[in-house]
């Protein structure tokens, strides 16, 4: 099951968890969407999406999204 390195004090953590689950519903598997997760990112600046989720959950959704509609940046 995924779940986050780091824990969140922030109110959103609901919305951590909501990208979280899209991550694997959009790479099918947790295995998968942890992979991807852990990997840098161009998008991210280098960052992994599981450092970008901490403090722009948002901009994670988005690329989600780019990915569930096969456009690739």
């Amino acid at each position: 099951m995924l779940n986050r390195e780091t824990q969140t004090t922030t109110s959103g953590g609901g919305e951590i968890d909501a990208v979280l689950a899209h991550a694997r519903e959009t790479f099918g598997s947790d295995q998968k969407a942890n992979h991807w997760l852990h990997r840098p990112n161009h998008v991210f600046q280098g960052k992994t999406p599981l450092e970008m989720i901490e403090s722009d959950p948002h901009q994670v959704e988005i690329e989600l999204t780019r990915i569930d509609h096969g456009v690739y940046i």
